[in-house]
């Protein structure tokens, strides 16, 4: 099946969910990593509490991530997608207004809001995750999925460049939005206008059709659905797994192996990304609008990169495209601690976000579809909750770090986390062996995972 055969036998379902991914890409990626950090500094607060701050919404992300499957599941993942997406806008609203709250309420109302829209992202992104893989065939997830990392630096590149923009713009109109890039408010207003993207997310995916639940069924041998490993491939190459979850009904090792690796790699590239615009801020002074057009750069590039990913998959499998991917994430990071200039910093910057996204759509794969159909809802649970878990001890102690030793610290252990994540991967997936039943219709041998 060809690239474009496989982009019109995506259904309208699918393509909802995907364009929801521009707007979250506009807010949580965009916005937030380029204004958010630099308004709490606007506020008077230090790099400590820039990293609790992130630690809180990583908390909140955590906390709501199993609870959120229990109500995705009661709801529908439609419903929730929604109520999720609401949530995550109204926090964000009131966050965008911590510098008119009273300094003595400032603080606890910034950690507040920010448990609060995290909370919401938790519901979407645990309901969303199950509801593509139900609106998809075997055939055409490995591409919804890669689209999803694909598209979602699209809006990332708008966001970041609002978000370079737009305190400039309010600073410049003087009054209540500021008189300067000194002041807060230009970056309160800056993240308040941004969300305006989400007034036609609401609408569209209310119109969403609900999926039925489905029943859990016994696992076969393979723990991993036998599934191409990229669009294209023929019906016979398909990928097996065995030998890591459990015989039970619930797969409690592959659940295991998904916290471990989530809670390290997420959390150390992650707090990397939540500290760049700062770092780039207070160790250079580099302006609001430069650091949104690095920013902007990265996600420009991130647009294709997961569509290289199924070429990567066919040479090398499933398991080396993740560690191979994690591991030159870990080096981008260490490049980014170790930058001796800005550019050079954004340079390393770029390359974090753009391996990480030629990967990420692979290991949602993974998460999806090494369980099986009725506890989807669970595994992307317990991959959101340990990947907050990690951001959020990771976050905390990054700030920490970054204000007694400074941002370098914080980049190395960040790479250190993600260089473990990867050897997680292979020692937890590395090994496996085509199922000795595994035929093709055709009567062909299907081949081993690679």
């Amino acid at each position: 099946m060809s690239a474009v055969g496989g982009l019109r036998r995506i259904r309208r379902e699918a393509w909802v969910v995907l364009a929801t991914s521009i707007a979250q890409g506009v807010t949580w990626y965009g916005l937030s990593e380029t204004v958010l950090a630099l308004y709490l500094v606007r506020l008077g607060y230090g790099p400590e509490f820039v990293g609790s701050s992130a630690a809180a919404a990583n908390l909140g992300y955590a906390l709501a991530s199993m609870p959120g499957a229990a109500v995705s599941r009661k709801l529908g993942a439609r419903r929730s997608m929604v109520y999720g997406s609401a949530a995550w806008v109204a926090g964000v609203l009131l966050l965008s207004l911590g510098d008119l709250v009273p300094a003595t309420w400032r603080a606890p109302w910034v950690l507040a809001v920010r448990l609060v829209a995290s909370a919401g992202l938790a519901l979407y992104m645990v309901s969303s995750q199950p509801y593509l893989t139900a609106v998809t065939s075997p055939e055409e997830r490995p591409l919804a999925f890669a689209l999803v990392i694909s598209l979602r630096p699209l809006g990332a590149m708008i966001g970041s460049l609002l978000g370079g923009l737009l305190p400039g713009l309010f600073a410049g109109w003087g009054g209540v939005f500021g008189s300067s890039l000194i002041d807060p408010r230009p970056y309160g207003m800056a993240l308040a206008v941004g969300l305006l993207v989400y007034a036609p997310v609401f609408w569209v995916l209310r119109l969403l059709p609900s999926t039925p639940q489905q029943e859990d069924a016994p696992r076969k041998e393979a723990p991993l659905a036998c599934v191409p490993d990229a669009p294209g491939a023929a019906p016979a190459a398909t990928t097996a797994w065995v030998g890591l979850t459990a015989r039970s009904r619930a797969p409690v090792g592959v659940l295991a192996a998904i916290a471990v690796i989530c809670a390290l790699r997420v959390g150390g590239e992650f707090t990397a990304r939540a500290f760049f615009s700062v770092h780039l801020d207070g160790t250079w002074g580099v302006s609001t609008a430069r650091i949104g057009g690095a920013l902007a750069l990265s996600n420009l590039l991130s647009i294709p990169a997961p569509l290289v990913t199924p070429a990567l998959v066919q040479r090398w499998g499933r398991v080396l495209t993740i560690t191979v991917g994690a591991a030159g994430v870990a080096l981008s990071i260490v490049a980014l601690g170790l930058a001796a200039d800005w550019v050079m910093a954004s340079a390393a910057f770029v390359a974090l976000t753009v391996i990480a996204a030629m990967t990420r759509s692979v290991w949602s794969l993974v998460v999806q579809e090494s369980v099986s159909e009725g506890w989807r809802t669970t595994s992307a649970g317990v991959a959101n909750l340990f990947s907050g878990l990690g951001t959020m001890a990771m976050s905390s102690a990054g700030g920490v770090m970054a204000a007694s030793m400074g941002y370098r610290s914080t980049f190395l252990a960040s790479a250190a986390l993600v260089g473990l994540g990867a050897a997680a991967v292979w020692g937890a997936f590395g090994r496996r062996r085509p199922l000795q039943s595994g035929r093709s219709e055709a009567g062909r041998p299907g081949r081993a995972a690679r």
